[in-house]
């Protein structure tokens, strides 16, 4: 660029001082005016050429910045998967018999449905006591309230022993965890009642449980049964039917005599027959 650039204007140099020479000897040219004309165009060109290799320059230098941004990136994830693979290899690996079963996820979250009961316990608070409202007073002797306020005051802190045993003996129970059963799991009775104690029960009388159908697959399958037979009667319906009909064409044709199969001679002929 920088050669370019120094040629076109030692282009514009020459022609300057050629137009230049020419006005000073009282002969102006007007092919060097021309040639000047023509050169400064071709500088012109040439500072628009210079402007936009410094723009493509300075994208090649952002480029080369972000490539090597993106290549310092690469590295650092290649080096984090590396020691991730290499910490993953160095896990112990669990060994499954080969008499396991896998169970889907479906499974586990629908038996988690059923234990979310067991999972909390139950909740001890009484419910507040029901206060009725009391009748407005009068304010005929010019008093606001009930003269008997102070009375109920002392009354209220007229008790035995301070802190809990103050509250009435509904509200002590609920702070008296003593009796309250939590097991956070099911009962043995309700255990036994349920699908696993159905299937300990099978493998126990030598049954496979993976052999049993569910309720649905029951359902379809006495759905097909029943489909099956439908579809037997209604062939056997059909067959007797057809064979009710020919035995009705067979009553309806008339009798046909049989045609003697040998010939008996003419001596048996009789023309009044």
């Amino acid at each position: 660029m920088n050669e370019i650039l120094q040629a076109r204007c030692t282009r514009l140099e020459t022609a300057l001082n050629t137009l230049i020479d020419s006005i000073t000897s009282y002969n102006p040219s007007i092919a060097a005016a021309d040639e000047l004309l023509d050169a400064d165009a071709e500088l012109s060109h040439g500072f628009e050429l210079l402007a936009t290799h410094q723009a493509n320059y300075a994208r090649i230098v952002s480029l080369r910045q972000q490539d090597e941004a993106l290549e310092a990136q690469i590295k650092k994830t290649l080096t984090l998967l590396s020691e991730t693979r290499r910490d993953l290899l160095a896990l112990p690996v669990t060994t499954f018999p080969p008499s396991i079963q896998n169970v889907s996820y479906a499974q586990l979250i629908a038996y988690a449905k059923h234990i979310s009961k067991f999972t909390v316990p139950p909740h001890a608070r009484p419910s507040p006591p029901e206060v009725e409202p009391e009748p407005p007073q009068s304010e005929a002797n010019g008093a606001i309230g009930s003269p008997n306020t102070g009375e109920k005051v002392a009354e209220t802190n007229k008790g035995e022993g301070i802190g809990v045993t103050l509250l009435p003996e509904q509200e002590r129970k609920a702070f008296d965890t003593s009796e309250l059963v939590f097991v956070p799991w099911p009962s043995e009775e309700v255990i036994r009642q349920g699908a696993l104690a159905q299937i300990q029960g099978m493998v126990e009388q030598g049954i496979d449980p993976t052999t049993i159908k569910s309720v649905a697959e029951q359902e379809q399958a006495e759905k097909e049964r029943l489909e099956e037979e439908e579809r037997s009667k209604a062939e056997e319906e059909k067959k007797k039917i057809e064979h009710q009909a020919r035995a009705n064409a067979g009553a309806a044709r008339p009798a046909v005599p049989a045609k003697p199969s040998v010939f008996g001679g003419l001596d048996l002929y009789e023309p009044e027959d």
